[in-house]
């Protein structure tokens, strides 16, 4: 069974065509290696051969086909195939649960273990025949070009749900502990509140920094200026309402405090390339539940 309507997925704003893919599929050949900064915390699963990975303390940990280990936010990962292989690796953007009223901090409480005794280990779990199925039936679906950020979003979130019911807490402990030794506090702060503050300052003052020192830390997480991410997180949400909300352009532009109709309409122009009112139009989507995103 093929794609339908591929076309129509190739060109929404919805389609995860970025470079840093929330899921990405990634084949190997002998040798070949990938080198790249970890931002938001992974987990990376190999599908088929075998490879190397490293990352802060660990040096070529191998892992083969079915080995999945998380790859801590703020590190720098090598992987290299020891033969042809193929590997997929999911990209967390959130606060990760392993369900809606289970959190990793919940986990830790029950098992009782710290944290630190897993330092500098390869702590991986092997997928079983759930994960399996699971993610064959995904790929099929990646190769076939269905590449929406909030399939890939239900996806992800399916994952956690299997490693939630069918692992033990204590080999699911080891294999999350990087998440909590790691300093990824200020990473889920950033993404929990970034939505209630208007500027960098205002940032900084919620999360007790000087206007330098949160700068500071905010490129060491995330790779850019604070001012450069909430831009880019303004515009999606911006591009978000107007294509997907039926709120009126007048109150998505009180919303998002411009001070006129012609100010919102010249600020479209400049980043979208259209005015408001021909985007909504051009989309023809004015349903509060279709969802919208504007790319980077």
């Amino acid at each position: 069974m093929e794609l339908l309507y591929v076309k129509e997925h190739l060109t929404c704003y919805n389609y995860d065509g970025d470079g840093r893919p929330a899921v990405e599929v990634t084949k190997l050949a002998q040798g070949q290696a990938i080198v790249s900064d970890i931002v938001e915390p992974e987990i990376l699963l190999v599908l088929e051969g075998s490879i190397g990975v490293s990352f802060e303390q660990i040096r070529d940990g191998a892992m083969s086909a079915g080995g999945m280990v998380l790859l801590p936010p703020c590190s720098s990962v090598t992987i290299v195939a020891e033969g042809a292989a193929e590997i997929i690796r999911f990209r967390l953007h959130t606060d990760v649960r392993l369900c809606d009223r289970y959190s990793l901090e919940k986990l830790y409480d029950e098992v009782g273990r710290d944290c630190k005794e897993f330092e500098g280990r390869l702590n991986t779990l092997t997928a079983n025949e759930k994960v399996r199925a699971f993610v064959e039936l995904f790929r099929w679906c990646i190769d076939d070009g269905l590449k929406c950020i909030y399939f890939f979003e239900i996806k992800i979130k399916e994952l956690f749900f299997i490693l939630r019911a069918y692992y033990p807490k204590e080999e699911l402990a080891a294999f999350f502990a990087s998440m909590l030794c790691a300093d990824s506090g200020f990473l889920y702060f950033v993404l929990d509140n970034y939505s209630k503050v208007h500027s960098v300052k205002d940032f900084a003052q919620l999360a007790g920094y000087s206007l330098s020192g949160f700068d500071k830390q905010f490129r060491k997480v995330f790779g850019m200026s604070a001012y450069q991410w909430m831009t880019q997180k303004r515009l999606k949400s911006i591009y978000h309402d107007i294509h997907c909300s039926s709120k009126t352009l007048r109150e998505i532009c009180e919303e998002h405090d411009f001070s006129s109709l012609s100010q919102f309409n010249d600020y479209c122009k400049k980043h979208f390339g259209l005015p408001p009112g021909k985007i909504r139009r051009q989309l023809g989507c004015d349903s509060p539940l279709c969802d919208g995103n504007v790319p980077d």
